[in-house]
């Protein structure tokens, strides 16, 4: 099983490590690079029947931690809170 609190804090470290590194302007992490066919997660929508297997609806499922689209040269066109940013 693996520990959640542990990979966050191995994550936070590394990050921190990286910006410290001269000449990194920015640093982040991603559960999946892009490209490389995140994993996915099913979806069950309250209140509606259960789907067969070949049928059920899913969504990409890639974390990253919070400089990812900065660091990859993304822009964010909406402002809006970016979720667990403190």
């Amino acid at each position: 099983m693996v520990d959640s609190t542990k990979q966050s804090e191995f994550v936070r470290s590394l990050v921190a490590q990286l910006r410290q590194i001269p000449g990194v302007e920015q640093a982040a992490v991603a559960s999946d690079l892009p490209s490389s066919g995140p994993g996915s997660v099913q979806i069950h929508v309250r209140g509606q029947e259960e789907t067969r297997s070949n049928e059920q609806s899913t969504a990409a499922d890639t974390v990253v931690t919070a400089n990812y689209f900065r660091a990859a040269g993304v822009p964010i066109l909406a402002r809006s809170r970016i979720h667990g940013a403190r």
